[in-house]
């Protein structure tokens, strides 16, 4: 996992706003290109689950109608980012669901963010 240090001594109050700042510039820039954006509360207080990494979402040539793809996440305080509301609703958008959440009793992760295979 990487940490700039330069957040590591914040508190998580902090950490929340900064991520909520940097979030919000994103957005912003998404909105800006044309690029629709639908929004999703947080169900957990967790700084990380303002940009979740335990989904993903292609839709391409191979998988015209879409796939989703849930992620196992390594560390148990990340598993609680999951959100079924999310899941379900992802679910209605996707043909098919990839879900390797199953590896996470094993100890195996393959968090999807930065990922590569």
């Amino acid at each position: 996992m990487f940490i700039d240090i330069e957040y590591s001594e914040s508190n998580t109050v902090e950490v929340t706003k900064l991520a909520q700042n940097e979030f919000n510039k994103f957005t912003s820039l998404l909105k800006r290109n044309g690029i629709n954006i639908e929004f999703f509360n947080q169900e957990t207080d967790s700084p990380d689950s303002i940009c979740p990494d335990w989904f993903m979402t292609v839709r391409n040539e191979i998988f015209p109608k879409g796939v989703l793809i849930l992620g196992a996440m390594k560390k148990p305080t990340r598993r609680k980012e999951k959100s079924q509301q999310l899941i379900d609703i992802l679910s209605n958008y996707y043909e098919d669901t990839i879900d390797l959440v199953h590896f996470e009793e094993e100890n195996l992760a393959l968090e999807l963010q930065g990922s590569l295979v």
